[in-house]
């Protein structure tokens, strides 16, 4: 297995001259048995060259360890075959197309499917596949990148959670700020300890979540202000009632899903002049595996098919309201009319009384999605849940407007050999 991981990631040696040949180091990962045999790993680690800079022998070995650990977790649940994997990493690629193009080859070997976008700023990922599969990916990508702590973070699940896999050169996020400097990580006990204890000084502290509203709806933690925003890209200071005149009296503490919106908000702050700004390490998703639920209420909004996803045990309590009744409902939608396809929460009550949109005017346009087609061909549950989570790997989309003037023409077929 290593071997084929491998020789799919060396593609040149770094610049000083190697111990040993990418031959003999081939032989000694694939004859060696992980976790009784270190050193073959190290050795391997030491002959890969990273898409950005060289590594020194104390950051090879840490690296080494790091893998060796991810190799080492025990066994999760037997009877989920899958798993979901999140990370980002900042730092600077030199050849994005050719970075691409290794991640899609490999990815597309092992059978994963999800979005892995790179750019000079670095990688975003969010993938699914066998549990096999991610491990060697996660081994694939810390011999890419040697030289960070890579923070990866994800769920067992019992299937894949992507349609199809979209590997491409895109910017991390619909940002463009200068991530040279940046806010201050603060590990998830770090994070903790700060809300549970505020700082006994002048400074005002103001908690901001750094996502789109309807996530903050769904789940957040307590004390933090509701982004007034769907979209992160309209996510400013002022939207926040962050003002210049008080920069020196305000410490600001953010958080996101994974992480990396806040490396560019922070980044965005600091830019304007707040000085003190903190940021969880790894988003909620590490806090959740690391802390678990302390300080949270609700759920987590993920990007996957299964749109929301419990923080540590799942015992906080249900936050979120039916946008029609207000009762309390976690179930995410989209409006069936493809040219609204709002986001919005909805209990199965009021799903079947809007007939799956938002309003009056949705539910009488011309581009509503076939729901019912899909019920009567493939049954009611499975209809239903293609319908509300999207399609499993490489099936039908029913959120694209092709999809529904695809169906329209069927039924139109349909009634004239009736």
């Amino acid at each position: 297995m290593f071997a084929l991981v491998l020789r799919r990631v060396i593609r040149c040696k770094h610049s000083h001259k190697s111990q040993i040949s990418n031959q003999e180091m081939l032989i000694n990962v694939k004859n060696a048995k992980l976790l009784e045999n270190a050193n073959s790993m190290i050795a391997a680690v030491a002959a890969v060259s990273s898409p950005s800079s060289s590594s020194n022998s104390t950051e090879v070995a840490s690296q080494s360890n790091l893998i060796l650990r991810d190799f080492a977790q025990k066994p999760g649940n037997e009877e989920k075959n899958y798993q979901i994997l999140d990370f980002y990493i900042v730092t600077k690629i030199e050849n994005v197309n050719k970075e691409v193009a290794l991640h899609k080859e490999f990815l597309t070997l092992k059978k994963a499917v999800g979005r892995v976008y790179i750019c000079a700023d670095g990688i975003n990922a969010q993938i699914s596949a066998r549990k096999s599969a991610i491990k060697e990916y996660k081994l694939f990508v810390r011999l890419r990148f040697p030289n960070h702590n890579i923070i990866f973070t994800g769920e067992e699940v019992n299937e894949n959670g992507f349609p199809k896999l979209k590997v491409k050169a895109k910017n991390l996020v619909p940002a463009q700020v200068d991530l040279s400097v940046r806010g201050k990580h603060l590990s998830p006990q770090e994070w903790l300890d700060k809300l549970s204890n505020p700082p006994q000084n002048k400074k005002k502290t103001v908690i901001l979540d750094v996502r789109n509203s309807y996530e903050w709806d769904l789940g957040h933690f307590q004390g933090a202000l509701r982004p007034p925003v769907q979209y992160f890209h309209e996510t400013t200071a002022e939207c926040f009632g962050l003002s210049e005149k008080n920069k020196e009296d305000t410490e600001i503490m953010m958080y996101c899903t994974g992480g990396i919106r806040c490396e560019y908000f922070s980044a965005y702050l600091i830019s304007k002049g707040f000085n003190d700004v903190y940021q969880l390490e790894g988003g909620v998703q590490n806090y959740s595996e690391t802390i678990g639920n302390a300080k949270w209420d609700g759920k987590l909004f993920v990007f996957d098919r299964r749109n929301t996803a419990p923080v540590g045990d799942g015992s906080s309590p249900v936050i979120a309201k039916c946008f029609h009744c207000e009762k309390p409902s976690e179930i995410v939608r989209n409006c069936c009319n493809v040219r609204c396809n709002k986001i919005h929460f909805c209990c199965d009550g009021c799903w079947e009384e809007k007939e799956g949109c938002c309003c009056v005017a949705c539910r009488d346009s011309e581009t509503v999605r076939p729901y019912q087609l899909f019920v009567e061909r493939e049954g009611q549950q499975d209809g239903r849940m293609r319908y509300e989570q999207g399609p499993p790997p490489f099936g039908e989309d029913v959120n694209k407007k092709k999809f529904v003037k695809k169906n329209e023409k069927a039924k139109i077929l349909e009634e004239q050999t009736i």
